[in-house]
């Protein structure tokens, strides 16, 4: 197989899209040759153009795909918050499209969530669907559970789907959705070819009736340190908290138990990395606040080097009521 890799705009097509090569201006162009036998194309659509789990999973996924000769092309809602840098230099391509609601929203309320169900939002994308017609993969991956977008284009231009599920959604994410898991996890098998999901736990709350109909792929988080980590000998002792700053996370905690050992004459400083609403932020605040921590507690906000990150701390805290798969522990590990 033959595809056109656009050195400018960071894209690759099919050889046999363009018809006759006289027709492409090969001045920006180069060409990758991979073995027909085994070789495989893949647009994945995702929910998110931020740099949370699902999203690394992705790169990680690009790198494993291409270096086994595959080709990927990857599809973000726009703006992006650097998915799509990371996304090019593993060696997809990108399409940056305008954002899509989603099927599975936030809901604070039981008000909010009767409003939510009333809604019917756009579970198709035609630009989605455009943009995956271009490249005419093989397959068409759903890397998240809330879209619909990636099964829909699947059905539309007649293409495999596989539908990759990342995390609980509610539990986590506290986020509402029309049906119950299991009837969740239903609609997915039925939209798609394939169901993976990236722990044993996630695969039981889709699909406790029959866990046959989905496939357990571990993610495989990777810290690429290139020096050794320093030295923090003679510095006071900190720990550090990885993720979004939603309920969820229990960032809540760590401050509390450092306010706890305070009371003890053992003074800890808290770094927290990660993004954080509005309100979120001003949650956390009150929090230092009121406990008086306010010289012990930084919120860093999202740092995109990993291996930048661990780095500042001592040791790290995994405060999460529930994870879908946590990957803080083995980044933490791996880096010492």
């Amino acid at each position: 197989r033959v595809f056109l890799i656009d050195n400018l705009g960071y894209r690759w097509e099919e050889l046999s899209h363009y018809g006759r090569i006289e027709k492409v201006d090969l001045s920006n162009y180069g060409l990758w040759c991979v073995p027909r036998n085994g070789s495989v194309s893949v647009s994945v659509v995702l929910h998110s153009s931020g740099l949370a789990g699902a999203e690394l999973v992705h790169i990680e996924n690009i790198e494993n795909i291409v270096s086994r000769g595959g080709m990927v092309h990857t599809i973000l809602p726009s703006p992006d918050f650097g998915l799509g840098e990371l996304a090019r230099r593993a060696g997809s391509s990108v399409s940056e499209v305008e954002n899509y609601p989603w099927w599975i929203q936030s809901a604070e309320s039981t008000e909010m969530a009767s409003e939510i169900q009333s809604r019917k939002p756009g579970i198709a994308s035609s630009q989605v669907v455009d943009e995956i017609s271009k490249v005419d993969p093989d397959v068409i991956m759903t890397q998240t559970v809330v879209i619909l977008q990636g099964a829909m284009a699947a059905l539309i231009l007649s293409k495999p789907h596989v539908w990759s599920i990342q995390e609980f959604a509610d539990r986590d994410h506290g986020l509402y959705a029309r049906l119950e898991p299991k009837e969740m996890g239903l609609l997915v098998s039925s939209l798609s070819n394939i169901v993976l999901t990236n722990s044993v736990a996630v695969r039981k709350h889709f699909f406790p009736q029959d866990e046959e109909l989905a496939k357990v792929l571990y993610p495989r988080p990777k810290i690429r340190a290139d020096t050794v980590r320093p030295s923090r000998l003679g510095k006071r002792w900190t720990l550090g908290v990885v993720g979004n700053l939603q309920v969820g996370k229990g960032h809540a905690d760590a401050i509390k138990a450092i306010s706890e050992l305070s009371k003890e004459d053992i003074i800890v400083d808290l770094i927290c990395v990660g993004h954080g609403s509005k309100s979120d932020l001003e949650r956390l605040n009150e929090l230092v606040t009121e406990l008086n921590v306010a010289g012990q507690v930084s919120f860093l906000g999202h740092l995109p080097d990993r291996s930048l990150i661990y780095e500042k701390f001592d040791a790290v805290a995994v405060t999460s009521r529930n994870e879908a798969f946590g990957r803080v522990p083995f980044e933490a590990t791996e880096f010492g």
